[in-house]
């Protein structure tokens, strides 16, 4: 847990002690006043940005664009007509 080890590094209420334990990227973005996340939250978000970028890779279903296109062709779509 966070705060509860005396050496953790994520420990905010030693100032200063994360810095000792960062990546220079993390150093980086720290120096510039951006927000430097734990290893967990960072994994976490790099494992949803690959899910992500992975699930745009894929075709859409030939089933959905024929719904697509059943919808586009419909007349009055969009009209209060």
């Amino acid at each position: 847990m966070t705060g509860s080890d005396p050496g953790d590094p994520e420990d905010p209420s030693e100032p200063g002690q994360a810095s000792k334990h960062l990546k220079p990227e993390e150093r980086r973005r720290a120096a510039r006043g951006e927000r430097v996340g734990t290893r967990k939250q960072d994994w976490i978000a790099s494992q949803l940005r690959r899910v992500y970028d992975e699930a745009l890779q894929e075709d859409i279903p030939a089933d959905m664009l024929a719904l697509l296109s059943r919808l586009d062709d419909t007349p009055g779509r969009g009209t209060d007509d």
